[in-house]
């Protein structure tokens, strides 16, 4: 009996150490998640968007501000949701050079290329005339200068 409950004992605190170990792991991969964001492409964001809900991410790419709102989106991707709003996070004031992305303009429209880390949102938008993603921003980061073109008018 002593030989058996000893053999218990054992199996025990081996299922304990390995249930501990894959808690730490999980732990620690979330938090890390967290404090270093993977850094994707718009492209990757498009072609699995459920995994990445929610998640933050950092993501480069080249951004257009229409009307205060800044975009951005990956040409390159062969996906026509590979396009996103840069939303703002509550408390988040970037910087007073990025600042001038989210700037409404009447006449020109901004354009940089920017890091921008947050948390991506799949169904942001119904999609119909923006982006149906937005990524939460947290930060940004001006990765070219700022320049601006006019607003092209449509004749009607």
């Amino acid at each position: 009996m002593k030989h058996f409950i000893s053999r218990l004992t054992s199996l025990f605190g081996k299922v304990v150490l390995l249930l501990l170990t894959f808690i730490i792991g999980v732990a620690s991969t979330i938090l890390l998640s967290e404090v270093s964001p993977p850094t994707v492409t718009l492209c990757q964001l498009a072609q699995n968007p459920s995994f990445y809900d929610g998640r933050t991410v950092r993501v480069e790419a080249d951004a257009i501000s229409i009307i205060g709102t800044v975009f951005i989106a990956d040409k390159t991707c062969n996906l026509p949701e590979a396009a996103s709003g840069i939303w703002r996070a509550q408390g988040f004031e970037p910087s007073a050079e990025v600042q001038r992305l989210y700037t409404e303009s009447d006449s020109e429209n901004y354009k940089a290329r920017i890091l921008v880390t947050g948390r991506f949102d799949p169904e942001a938008t119904p999609g119909c005339y923006v982006p149906k993603f937005a990524i939460e921003a947290t930060n940004i980061e001006l990765k070219s200068a700022i320049t601006s073109e006019p607003i092209e008018r449509r004749e009607e």
